[in-house]
C-alpha cells in the first residue's frame, strides 16, 4: 500500500465532522433518563466532570447498599456414606 499527501480539501472534510463532547456528562444524562429522582444531577458540562463528582453522585447508590434475594433454602443432604472396600 502506498502513501500519499492529502490535499486540504480532504482534510478540511474529515476535520468538519468532528464534534467535541461539550454538553452534559454522561453520567449526568443517564440519571436524567432513568432515576427516580433520588438523585440529583451536577449539571456540570463535560468537560468540568471528574471522579469525585461521580463518587458522590454515586454515594446514596451505596448508602441504600444491594436488595438481598432470599433463596429457598435446599435440603442439606447428609454425610456421604462410607463405601466397603473389597480386600483382595
Amino acid at each position: 500500500m502506498t502513501q500519499r499527501d492529502m490535499t486540504d480539501d480532504e482534510l478540511k472534510g474529515m476535520l468538519n465532522h468532528i464534534r467535541l463532547n461539550t454538553g452534559f456528562s454522561f453520567p449526568d444524562q443517564l440519571i436524567q433518563d432513568f432515576m427516580d429522582g433520588d438523585i440529583v444531577p451536577t449539571f456540570k458540562k463535560c468537560l468540568h466532570f471528574n471522579r469525585e463528582d461521580f463518587r458522590t453522585l454515586l454515594h446514596p447508590i451505596r448508602k441504600k447498599g444491594r436488595k438481598r434475594i432470599e433463596r429457598p433454602k435446599t435440603e442439606k443432604r447428609g454425610k456421604p456414606q462410607k463405601k466397603s472396600r473389597r480386600l483382595k
